[in-house]
C-alpha cells in the first residue's frame, strides 16, 4: 500500500504521515458531522415537557427544519478539510523548490506530468472523499430525519428547503 502511496506523493515524504494526515482530517470532519445527533436529540425532546418522569407532547409543537438542525455546522469542518487539502496541493509543489530544489530532477523525468500527479494526487483524492462522505452523511442524516421524527411534527417540504438551502449557500429562507 505505502508503494502505491508513494508514487503519487512528492519524493522524499514519508507516506504514512501523508495517509496519517489525511486521514486524521478527514475523521475529524466526519466525527464533527455526527454531532448532528446531538442537535437532533436536543430539538426533539425540547418538543416535550417532563411531567412527573413522563414525556408530554407540548400543544402546538413542531420539529424544526432539517436544515435548521444541520446549519449548527454540521459539515463546516468538512469545508475546512478540503481548505486543507487545497493548501497541501500549494506546501506540494513549495516543496520542489526548497532545499534540495528537486524541481531540477523532477523537470528531467521523461513524463512531464509526474511533478503534477506527485502533487495533486493525493489531496484530490482526500477533497473526493471528503466531498463523497459529506453527500453521503447528509443523506443518512436526512433519511433519520425522515423516519425518526413523528409524522405529525415534520414540517412540510422539507426536501424543498433542503435543497434551497444548498443551492443559496448555507442561508435558510422561510
Amino acid at each position: 500500500m505505502t508503494d502505491k502511496i508513494r508514487k503519487i506523493i512528492p519524493v522524499g515524504y514519508k507516506p504514512e504521515k501523508e495517509l496519517w494526515i489525511s486521514a486524521s482530517v478527514i475523521s475529524i470532519a466526519v466525527v464533527r458531522a455526527l454531532l448532528y445527533f446531538l442537535s437532533y436529540y436536543t430539538a426533539y425532546n425540547n418538543l416535550f415537557h417532563d411531567y412527573g418522569g413522563k414525556k408530554i407532547l407540548l400543544e402546538g409543537a413542531a420539529m424544526p427544519d432539517f436544515c435548521s438542525i444541520i446549519a449548527d455546522g454540521t459539515f463546516d469542518v468538512f469545508k475546512i478539510a478540503i481548505f486543507i487539502f487545497l493548501a497541501m496541493i500549494g506546501m506540494n509543489y513549495s516543496y520542489h523548490y526548497r532545499d534540495s530544489k528537486s524541481i531540477y530532477t523532477m523537470k528531467r523525468l521523461p513524463d512531464k506530468y509526474e511533478l503534477h500527479v506527485r502533487c495533486i494526487a493525493l489531496p484530490a483524492i482526500a477533497i473526493t472523499t471528503c466531498i463523497f462522505l459529506s453527500f453521503i452523511l447528509l443523506m443518512l442524516f436526512y433519511a433519520h430525519y425522515m423516519t425518526v421524527t413523528p409524522d405529525g411534527l415534520i414540517l412540510p417540504a422539507q426536501w424543498e428547503k433542503l435543497w434551497d438551502y444548498l443551492v443559496y449557500g448555507g442561508k435558510i429562507y422561510a
